[in-house]
C-alpha cells in the first residue's frame, strides 16, 4: 500500500521525423518471467494492495519499482525505428489523469493505476518515441518500472484482471511487459494521523547565516496503526530532484529561485540525513501510533548562495507488503 504525503518548505515540440526505409531486424535481448532481475516478463505476483480509505482522491496509495536494468533490444543497424509502449487490454480504459499522464481502470471501482514507461522512465505509458543510435542499436536499461495505484473515487467492489498491464515494443518486437495476478485489496496496517499536506515554514535568513546550514526546525509524521504486526515501509523522495542524503533541490520553476542552496531533512535527534529513495521499516511490535521525528533546515551546496525563493518539497510513501 502505498500513501504520499506532500510536504512543502519555504523561505520568504513538436518532433518531425523524416520517413526513411530501413531494414526490418530487431530483436529482445531479455527473456523468460520474473519479478526482477533482467526479464522479458516481469509479473506482479500476488500484490498485496493496502489502501488508505481516508485518503483524498488523487493519492497514491500504493506503488512498486520493478528493478528493469538490463539489456532489452538490439537491431541490426542504428537507423531510427519506432518504439512504443501501451497499456494493457484490460487497462486501457482511461478514468482520470495527472501531471505525469492519463490514469487507466483496474477494475475495482475508484482504484486507478498508471506505469512508468521503459525508454523514457520519466513519462508514463503510453508513450513513443524513435530512438537514435546508439539506443537503436543495442540499447539497456539502467533504471526502475514504476507501478502506481492511485484513488481516484471511493472504493468499492470489484477485481483486478490477470494479465499485462503495460507492453513495450521496439520496431514492433515486444521487448518487455508487465503483468499482474492475483491481486489482492486490504486496509492498511498503518495511516498518516493528521493533515496529509503540510508546509513546514523555515523562516528568513540572510546568506551570509547559511554557513553551512541554517537552524533546525522540528516536525514529526505520526501514523496510526491498527493493533497488528503487519510492518510498513516509510520512503521520503524529492519532489524535484537531490544531490545527495537528506537533500531536496529548491524548486526552479517558482519566481526568482536562490541557487546554491538546498533543503536538508534529517533525523530529529541524530542529525543524521534521511536516506532518500530507501524504504525503512516501522510498526513491528503492534504499535498503535508511530512518531517519526525530523528537522527540516536549509544547507548550503555551493561556493556562493544567491538569494531568492527557496522552495522544496518531499513526499513521504508508506508501502506493505
Amino acid at each position: 500500500m502505498k500513501r504520499s504525503i506532500f510536504i512543502t518548505f519555504s523561505l520568504m515540440l513538436s518532433i518531425l521525423h523524416s520517413t526513411a526505409i530501413y531494414a526490418a531486424g530487431c530483436s529482445a535481448l531479455a527473456s523468460g518471467i520474473g519479478a526482477d532481475g533482467n526479464k522479458r516478463e516481469y509479473r506482479l505476483n500476488s500484490p498485496l494492495i493496502a489502501i488508505d480509505p481516508n485518503a483524498p482522491v488523487g493519492e497514491i496509495l500504493w506503488s512498486r519499482n520493478i528493478d528493469t536494468s538490463g539489456n532489452k533490444w538490439a537491431c541490426n543497424s542504428t537507423a531510427q525505428r519506432p518504439y512504443v509502449s501501451a497499456m494493457g487490454p484490460a487497462y486501457s480504459t482511461v478514468i482520470g489523469s495527472n501531471s505525469k499522464g492519463n490514469i487507466y481502470a483496474t477494475g475495482v471501482e475508484g482504484l486507478g493505476i498508471q506505469i512508468s514507461d521503459l525508454y523514457q522512465p520519466n513519462r508514463s505509458v503510453p508513450n513513443k518515441a524513435w530512438p537514435t543510435a546508439p539506443q537503436t542499436l543495442n540499447w539497456a536499461s539502467n533504471s526502475y518500472t514504476r507501478v502506481d495505484f492511485i484513488k481516484v473515487g471511493k472504493i468499492g467492489s470489484g477485481t483486478m484482471p490477470n494479465g499485462p498491464i503495460a507492453t513495450y515494443t521496439m520496431d514492433g518486437v515486444t521487448v518487455m511487459t508487465v503483468s499482474a495476478y492475483s491481486s489482492t485489496i486490504k486496509i492498511k496496517s498503518c495511516t498518516i494521523d493528521g493533515v496529509y499536506n503540510r508546509t513546514i515554514n523555515l523562516g528568513r535568513f540572510n546568506a551570509r547565516d547559511i554557513n553551512p546550514t541554517s537552524k533546525d526546525v522540528p516536525f514529526t509524521l505520526t501514523l496510526a496503526c491498527q493493533a497488528d504486526s503487519v510492518p510498513v515501509y516509510v520512503q521520503f523522495d524529492a519532489l524535484s530532484g537531490s544531490g545527495g542524503d537528506g537533500l531536496l533541490n529548491i524548486d526552479s520553476t517558482g519566481t526568482n529561485p536562490a541557487t546554491g542552496v538546498a533543503v536538508e531533512i534529517v533525523d530529529a535527534y541524530s542529525h543524521a540525513p534521511v536516506k532518500l529513495g530507501q524504504e525503512s521499516k516501522y510498526h513491528m511490535n503492534s504499535e498503535t501510533a508511530i512518531y517519526i521525528s525530523l528537522a527540516a533546515r536549509y544547507k548550503k551546496i555551493a561556493s556562493t548562495i544567491t538569494p531568492g525563493q527557496a522552495n522544496a518539497g518531499m513526499t513521504i510513501t508508506i508501502n506493505e507488503r
